[in-house]
């Protein structure tokens, strides 16, 4: 598929952007005139059709999050040419062309802005928590979409859990680098599959376990960069067996301190354990609250959900 492409001869192709495993075309909708994103994995991962209802029930699941002001908005799951796609709204760049969370840390961000963004997430993951949508096992920059306005979207609920309990030899096609950077696979014991980001996964992701206080941490990792600058707690320069590395500093390297009133909390959600964490991302909302509260006297209103909303 190239640009200018129609995708089932309706979504033309206008972007194509690409990462790790996922494909995402960015698609002019030819009946309902609107602009959308197009979300796939490249056809080695679609390897049967257990991994295709697969993708379909993750992608239902996100679906039926329906509109929430910090979750990505996604429309429906299908079978396009051969492919499955999961269509969500399209998060325009700015006029820096910037998107996603990734994108800002390259510059300072203030301590209100970081609470802001924290106090947004939170908000759309607990909501995420009360409909049965968790653990995302995906949380990083990148899946943090910004909005023209400064608004903090969550993305790609769902989808980093596709192979959860499935076989790695059934699954894994041939030629994959499991030590780079993006989505990795790895073996454990059993021979089940591990799936994430090695920079943000939790200490007990590497070892095939995952729940809400998993994202807890791996939003402690985001909050980290936040306040630093851009750069992580836990960091390894081109190593050959990048994945054990990531696995080994996760286990048993220290938080370094950073100057901020933030760091408290963004070392109690990087326990070790994860008894030792906030066990809730409510938990957590309440004492970022507290902090905006206490630094800016400011507050921000929970969202309102609306029964009825003209599209």
């Amino acid at each position: 598929m190239e640009i200018g492409y129609r995708i089932a001869g309706c979504y033309e192709i206008h972007l194509i952007l690409g990462g790790g495993m996922g494909i995402v075309y960015v698609c002019y909708d030819h009946e309902s005139k609107q602009v959308i994103a197009l979300k796939t994995f490249q056809d080695k991962y679609f390897t049967s059709k257990q991994i295709k209802d697969a993708f379909k029930k993750e992608a239902l699941a996100w679906i039926q999050l329906e509109r929430h002001p910090y979750i990505v908005r996604a429309f429906w799951v299908q079978e396009l040419d051969c492919r499955m796609f999961v269509a969500s709204e399209f998060i325009a760049p700015d006029e820096q062309d910037r998107n996603t969370l990734t994108h800002y840390l390259t510059s300072p961000i203030s301590l209100k802005q970081a609470l802001t963004w924290a106090i947004q997430f939170c908000y759309g993951m607990a909501y995420a928590c009360s409909r049965g949508v968790t653990p995302h096992r995906d949380i990083k920059p990148d899946n943090l979409m910004m909005t023209k306005d400064g608004t903090l979207k969550i993305t790609d609920f769902g989808l980093a859990g596709l192979w959860e309990g499935a076989e790695a030899g059934e699954l894994l096609p041939e030629g994959i680098d499991e030590n780079r950077r993006g989505f990795t696979f790895s073996r454990r014991a059993g021979d089940k599959v591990v799936f994430g980001t090695p920079a943000w996964m939790a200490p007990e992701q590497f070892e095939g376990e995952a729940d809400v206080r998993s994202d807890i941490y791996s939003f402690g990792i985001v909050m980290y960069q936040m306040i630093n600058g851009g750069r992580s707690p836990f960091t390894a320069d081109n190593p050959e067996h990048f994945w054990e590395v990531m696995r080994n500093l996760h286990h048993t390297v220290p938080v370094p301190k950073v100057d901020s009133p933030l760091f408290p909390i963004v070392e109690c959600c990087l326990a070790k354990a994860p008894q030792k964490r906030y066990q809730s991302f409510s938990e957590l909302l309440s004492e970022l609250s507290l902090l905006l509260k206490k630094q800016t006297g400011e507050t921000i209103t929970p969202p309102q959900k609306k029964e009825l909303e003209a599209w």
